[in-house]
Protein backbone atom coordinates (compact mmCIF):
# COMPACT_ATOMS: atom_id res chain seq x y z
CA UNK A 1 0.00 0.00 0.00
CA UNK A 2 2.97 2.35 0.89
CA UNK A 3 4.96 1.46 -2.34
CA UNK A 4 1.70 2.10 -4.33
CA UNK A 5 0.99 5.86 -2.51
CA UNK A 6 5.02 6.64 -3.22
CA UNK A 7 5.03 5.53 -6.84
CA UNK A 8 1.82 7.57 -7.48
CA UNK A 9 3.62 10.55 -5.70
CA UNK A 10 6.86 9.74 -7.91
CA UNK A 11 4.73 10.22 -11.27
CA UNK A 12 5.20 6.42 -11.57
CA UNK A 13 1.21 5.33 -12.68
CA UNK A 14 2.14 1.83 -13.89
CA UNK A 15 4.08 1.20 -11.09
CA UNK A 16 1.73 2.65 -8.46
CA UNK A 17 -1.43 0.62 -9.84
CA UNK A 18 0.67 -2.68 -9.75
CA UNK A 19 1.86 -2.07 -6.04
CA UNK A 20 -2.02 -1.77 -5.82
CA UNK A 21 -2.63 -5.15 -7.26
CA UNK A 22 -0.12 -6.57 -5.25
CA UNK A 23 -1.63 -5.26 -2.47
CA UNK A 24 -5.39 -6.77 -3.15
CA UNK A 25 -3.69 -10.26 -3.54
CA UNK A 26 -1.95 -10.27 -0.54
CA UNK A 27 -5.24 -9.46 1.52
CA UNK A 28 -6.45 -12.63 2.37
CA UNK A 29 -8.35 -12.03 5.45
CA UNK A 30 -11.23 -9.64 6.16
CA UNK A 31 -9.15 -7.87 7.84
CA UNK A 32 -6.54 -7.46 5.87
CA UNK A 33 -8.65 -6.17 2.63
CA UNK A 34 -10.82 -3.60 5.17
CA UNK A 35 -7.46 -2.07 6.13
CA UNK A 36 -6.60 -1.81 2.36
CA UNK A 37 -10.08 -0.33 1.35
CA UNK A 38 -9.83 2.05 4.09
CA UNK A 39 -6.29 3.01 3.12
CA UNK A 40 -7.05 3.30 -0.87
CA UNK A 41 -10.57 5.11 -0.07
CA UNK A 42 -8.41 7.51 2.25
CA UNK A 43 -5.47 8.37 -0.54
CA UNK A 44 -8.79 8.38 -3.00
CA UNK A 45 -7.71 5.65 -5.21
CA UNK A 46 -11.74 4.56 -4.77
CA UNK A 47 -11.38 1.67 -7.62
CA UNK A 48 -9.01 0.04 -5.68
CA UNK A 49 -11.27 0.60 -2.59
CA UNK A 50 -14.48 -0.50 -4.12
CA UNK A 51 -12.48 -3.81 -4.91
CA UNK A 52 -11.24 -4.32 -1.42
CA UNK A 53 -14.53 -3.57 0.35
CA UNK A 54 -15.69 -6.45 -2.08
CA UNK A 55 -13.25 -9.03 -1.32
CA UNK A 56 -14.35 -8.24 2.32
CA UNK A 57 -17.79 -8.74 1.50
CA UNK A 58 -17.04 -12.01 -0.13
CA UNK A 59 -15.18 -13.33 3.33
CA UNK A 60 -17.47 -11.87 5.29
CA UNK A 61 -20.97 -11.34 3.98
CA UNK A 62 -22.21 -9.80 7.11
CA UNK A 63 -19.42 -6.91 7.09
CA UNK A 64 -21.86 -4.02 7.64
CA UNK A 65 -18.44 -1.42 7.07
CA UNK A 66 -17.21 -2.65 3.73
CA UNK A 67 -21.43 -2.23 2.62
CA UNK A 68 -21.15 1.11 4.02
CA UNK A 69 -17.73 1.57 2.38
CA UNK A 70 -19.06 0.60 -1.06
CA UNK A 71 -22.21 3.01 -1.02
CA UNK A 72 -19.90 5.58 0.13
CA UNK A 73 -17.42 5.55 -2.71
CA UNK A 74 -20.97 4.74 -5.57
CA UNK A 75 -22.73 8.25 -4.03
CA UNK A 76 -19.32 9.95 -4.04
CA UNK A 77 -19.38 8.61 -7.94
CA UNK A 78 -22.51 9.94 -8.75
CA UNK A 79 -23.31 5.71 -9.95
CA UNK A 80 -27.00 6.08 -8.40
CA UNK A 81 -28.03 2.77 -9.60
CA UNK A 82 -25.12 0.91 -8.42
CA UNK A 83 -25.53 3.01 -4.53
CA UNK A 84 -29.42 1.97 -4.66
CA UNK A 85 -28.41 -1.46 -5.39
CA UNK A 86 -25.64 -1.49 -2.06
CA UNK A 87 -28.55 0.17 -0.42
CA UNK A 88 -31.00 -2.39 -0.90
CA UNK A 89 -28.66 -5.16 -0.44
CA UNK A 90 -28.17 -3.38 3.18
CA UNK A 91 -31.72 -2.95 3.94
CA UNK A 92 -32.68 -6.50 3.27
CA UNK A 93 -29.53 -7.72 5.48
CA UNK A 94 -30.32 -5.02 8.68
CA UNK A 95 -34.05 -5.02 8.23
CA UNK A 96 -34.29 -3.54 11.63
CA UNK A 97 -32.12 -0.42 10.14
CA UNK A 98 -34.68 2.30 9.46
CA UNK A 99 -32.01 4.83 8.55
CA UNK A 100 -30.88 1.91 5.55
CA UNK A 101 -34.51 1.64 4.63
CA UNK A 102 -34.79 5.30 4.23
CA UNK A 103 -31.42 5.24 1.87
CA UNK A 104 -32.81 2.74 -0.21
CA UNK A 105 -36.14 4.49 -0.39
CA UNK A 106 -34.73 7.86 -1.53
CA UNK A 107 -32.05 6.32 -4.26
CA UNK A 108 -35.23 4.38 -5.43
CA UNK A 109 -36.46 7.80 -6.17
CA UNK A 110 -33.94 9.14 -7.27
CA UNK A 111 -33.89 6.86 -10.01
CA UNK A 112 -37.70 6.74 -10.59
CA UNK A 113 -38.98 3.38 -9.34
CA UNK A 114 -41.76 6.05 -6.98
CA UNK A 115 -44.45 2.50 -6.75
CA UNK A 116 -41.90 0.95 -4.41
CA UNK A 117 -40.05 3.79 -2.86
CA UNK A 118 -43.15 5.20 -1.88
CA UNK A 119 -44.38 2.32 -0.01
CA UNK A 120 -40.36 1.99 1.51
CA UNK A 121 -41.09 5.44 2.48
CA UNK A 122 -44.22 4.96 3.93
CA UNK A 123 -42.92 1.89 5.95
CA UNK A 124 -39.92 4.33 7.18
CA UNK A 125 -42.39 7.25 8.75
CA UNK A 126 -44.40 4.51 11.06
CA UNK A 127 -41.60 4.81 13.42
CA UNK A 128 -41.19 7.39 15.43
CA UNK A 129 -38.49 10.40 15.35
CA UNK A 130 -35.01 9.32 15.66
CA UNK A 131 -35.47 6.15 14.96
CA UNK A 132 -37.20 4.63 18.00
CA UNK A 133 -38.44 1.04 17.24
CA UNK A 134 -40.01 0.51 20.42
CA UNK A 135 -42.02 3.83 20.10
CA UNK A 136 -46.09 3.09 18.71
CA UNK A 137 -46.51 3.18 15.39
CA UNK A 138 -49.01 5.24 14.45
CA UNK A 139 -47.61 7.83 12.03
CA UNK A 140 -48.16 7.69 8.43
CA UNK A 141 -46.41 9.69 5.70
CA UNK A 142 -48.87 12.11 5.81
CA UNK A 143 -48.73 13.27 9.22
CA UNK A 144 -44.54 13.49 9.00
CA UNK A 145 -45.02 17.11 7.50
CA UNK A 146 -46.90 18.21 10.42
CA UNK A 147 -44.81 16.95 13.06
CA UNK A 148 -41.92 18.29 10.99
CA UNK A 149 -43.83 21.79 11.60
CA UNK A 150 -44.39 21.93 15.09
CA UNK A 151 -40.87 20.80 15.37
CA UNK A 152 -39.86 23.74 13.49
CA UNK A 153 -42.28 26.38 15.10
CA UNK A 154 -40.77 24.50 18.90
CA UNK A 155 -36.90 26.10 17.28
CA UNK A 156 -38.31 28.71 16.76
CA UNK A 157 -40.16 29.47 19.87
CA UNK A 158 -37.33 28.37 22.15
CA UNK A 159 -34.56 31.07 19.87
CA UNK A 160 -37.27 33.21 21.21
CA UNK A 161 -37.33 32.41 24.23
CA UNK A 162 -33.39 32.16 24.57
CA UNK A 163 -33.43 36.19 23.80
CA UNK A 164 -36.55 36.51 26.57
CA UNK A 165 -34.48 35.05 28.91
CA UNK A 166 -31.41 36.60 28.39
CA UNK A 167 -33.38 39.99 28.80
CA UNK A 168 -34.53 38.67 32.15
CA UNK A 169 -31.11 37.58 33.72
CA UNK A 170 -29.89 41.19 32.67
CA UNK A 171 -32.64 42.98 34.70
CA UNK A 172 -33.05 40.45 37.32
CA UNK A 173 -29.66 41.53 39.19
CA UNK A 174 -29.84 42.25 42.71
CA UNK A 175 -30.81 45.64 43.82
CA UNK A 176 -27.72 47.73 44.65
CA UNK A 177 -25.28 46.62 42.09
CA UNK A 178 -24.62 48.36 39.17
CA UNK A 179 -23.87 47.19 35.85
CA UNK A 180 -20.14 46.52 35.53
CA UNK A 181 -19.64 46.44 39.28
CA UNK A 182 -17.81 42.83 40.38
CA UNK A 183 -19.75 43.54 44.03
CA UNK A 184 -16.52 42.90 45.70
Amino acid sequence: MYLAVAQAHLGSATAATNEWQRALEIADTPEKALALAKYAEQTSVNDIADAAYSITIKMMPKNRGAYDGRLRLAMQAGHTSQAQSIAATIAQLWPDDAEARNQDAYLQLLLGVSDDAAKSARGTANCMPLGCSSAPRSATLSQEPVAFSRCQNAEIVSHRNSGTTRNRRRTARPAGRARGNSGG
